[in-house]
């Protein structure tokens, strides 16, 4: 789990392990929340927060898994 914030608005990154055809696909509101959720590489991530569903799309369009150095498969 991962906060992002500028000091005005805030969003929530969730990173869990995928579940094929469970989780959030594409996006959902409620009230002032939006949510967008994706499957990435075995991956199910999920941004919500109470910002544009454009911006939650964004974030998740932008994270990209790191290869840590010294890891197995090295």
């Amino acid at each position: 789990h991962f906060v992002v914030s500028d000091g005005l608005a805030s969003l929530s990154v969730f990173v869990e392990k995928a579940v094929p055809d469970e989780g959030l696909r594409g996006g959902s509101r409620m009230g002032a929340v939006s949510a967008w959720g994706e499957q990435i590489d075995g991956h199910q991530i999920t941004v919500v927060g109470e910002v544009p569903a454009l911006t939650l799309r964004e974030v998740l369009n932008g994270l990209r898994q790191a290869h840590v150095v010294g890891t197995a498969g090295d």
